[in-house]
């Protein structure tokens, strides 16, 4: 987990790195939407490599976010990744400071050089 710090007062939001990572932000997302799919279809839809797609998802997996599982299929073995309960309340948490960090961004500083413009 990012520290929370304090700047002049205000206390900055914390993000989890372990879902906020560009890679496993975009597996969380997809896992959260569509709550599961295979290895390879993860891997597809992200563009991540076989490799790297694996460390990713160890890590995840590690901190109970998500969980994968060896089944058989017509076309032979294939292993599903599933979003964990834990992983879906922890993805809508992270979004929610997301939407939040972008408010207070735009409230700041955003809104004024643009209506001036």
């Amino acid at each position: 987990m990012i520290p929370q710090k304090t700047q002049k007062g205000r206390r900055v939001i914390g993000l989890d790195d372990d879902i906020i990572n560009p890679k496993r932000f975009i597996l969380m997302t997809l896992l959260f939407t569509l709550r599961q799919m295979t290895e390879a279809e993860l891997s597809k839809a992200s563009r991540i490599q076989w490799g790297s797609l694996s460390t990713h998802l160890k890590r995840l997996e590690d901190k109970g976010y998500v969980e994968r599982k060896k089944v058989i299929t017509t076309k032979g073995p294939r292993t599903v990744v599933k979003i964990t309960e834990k992983g879906y309340t922890k993805y809508l948490e992270e979004v929610r400071k997301l939407k939040e960090i972008i408010r207070l961004t735009e409230s700041r500083e955003g809104h004024n050089e643009w209506e001036s413009n």
